[in-house]
């Protein structure tokens, strides 16, 4: 272990990080899922107060929402603590023990959000990427029609439609071709 390494882990838990928790506007409803949405660089989490409450006012059974800050408002740093303290968060506000949990992101959050699910939460129902999507990193192969071939393992919904010049339209095009042709050869993306 680093020299530096106890310092900055004290510091980054006494930070005022700026998570936003959303405990669900109908908690007796019974059921319910929990979201872990990571966010895009350089955008406050609160932004996503919005969208975030009107999915829950869309969803019949109660939804958790948790939108962890990042070091830096960027997601390729700490990802991995920041969902944590999201768990921990969602567990205090009072959501059930086994409350099935979705991951998400948008933008860079999209990006980073993959690669810690695949690692610390295969298991998860799925996963949302808006404007961002899953990479060659989940590539495996080439299919004897020459289609490429991504195993990836969890379900997972791409949404994309921003024009912010960061996440060109022929990476989505690209995108939601090898998603579908994952799913058409049995291959979980």
């Amino acid at each position: 272990m680093r020299a530096w390494w106890p310092a900055l882990t004290a510091a980054a838990t006494a930070w005022p990080w700026e998570d936003v928790i959303l405990p669900p506007k109908r908690p007796d409803a019974g059921g319910g899922v929990a979201l872990i949405f990571a966010q895009g660089a350089s955008i406050k989490t609160s932004q996503y107060v919005p969208i975030a409450t009107a999915l829950q006012g869309a969803t019949a059974a109660p939804l958790w929402v948790a939108i962890p800050q990042c070091v830096d408002d960027a997601c390729s740093l700490g990802l991995a603590r920041a969902v944590e303290r999201a768990m921990e968060a969602l567990n205090v506000s009072g959501m059930p023990e086994g409350t099935p949990i979705y991951y998400g992101g948008h933008s860079l959050g999209g990006a980073m959000m993959p690669a810690y699910v695949k690692k610390y939460a295969a298991d998860a129902p799925g996963m949302i990427l808006m404007g961002s999507f899953l990479t060659e990193a989940y590539r495996t192969g080439v299919s004897a029609a020459g289609a490429p071939l991504y195993e990836f393992p969890v379900p997972t919904l791409t949404i994309g439609g921003e024009l912010d010049g960061l996440c060109r339209l022929s990476r989505m095009a690209e995108a939601y071709e090898n998603q579908v042709t994952a799913a058409y050869y049995g291959k979980r993306a």
